[in-house]
């Protein structure tokens, strides 16, 4: 599949207030994880990972990963496919603890060398912080085209994850987000 085929199918968007403990368990569709408050530790391919507020942790399906909440922590949740290919599973699927048998998993692989067929962790990343908050709230509220909207704007920050960063203007953009993000009251929304 090529990057421009990516279609997302959400199963599960939600925010998590939680201290957890998962034991080391594989993903059956891929994972996005952006920590809001607090710290998490994850543990995925003999590497850990201290992921500290407004960064996040993308993990394709098939992954094996070990997942910690530290105290007072909120986390972003999304858990998706990466088509519409298998969207007559709309239950979320839990991460499978590994326990020796056997686990179907739904890999949509991507052409060429892109972090969306294994994990990637991305520190400073809260300029998609709006973005991952209208997913939750769009499939929280579930409106009309809910599925589609929230399916467009994870779209969206899966290519911008997968662009090079490093523009002239990403200070700015940076900035405009922070802003955005800690300054930017909530609007009443058009009825």
């Amino acid at each position: 599949m090529k990057l421009n085929q990516i279609n997302p199918f959400i199963r599960y968007a939600q925010e998590l207030n939680t201290t957890q403990y998962f034991n080391k368990c594989r993903c059956i569709d891929c994972r996005l994880f952006y920590v809001a408050e607090g710290q998490i530790q994850i543990e995925i391919q003999n590497r850990t990972y201290k992921i500290s507020r407004d960064s996040l942790f993308y993990c394709s399906s098939g992954n094996e990963y070990h997942i910690t909440f530290e105290k007072n922590t909120s986390v972003y949740v999304v858990n998706f496919d990466l088509t519409n290919d298998r969207d007559d599973i709309a239950a979320p699927l839990k991460p499978q603890e590994r326990d020796g048998s056997e686990i179907t998993v739904f890999r949509d692989e991507i052409d060429g060398e892109s972090f969306l067929n294994t994990y990637t962790v991305q520190t400073d990343a809260y300029k998609y912080y709006l973005q991952i908050k209208e997913i939750l709230k769009e499939f929280c509220e579930q409106k009309i085209y809910y599925k589609e909207r929230s399916s467009a704007i994870l779209k969206d920050v899966l290519i911008s994850l997968h662009r090079p960063t490093g523009s002239n203007n990403q200070i700015l953009n940076d900035v405009i987000n922070y802003i955005n993000k800690n300054y930017l009251t909530d609007t009443i929304p058009y009825q």
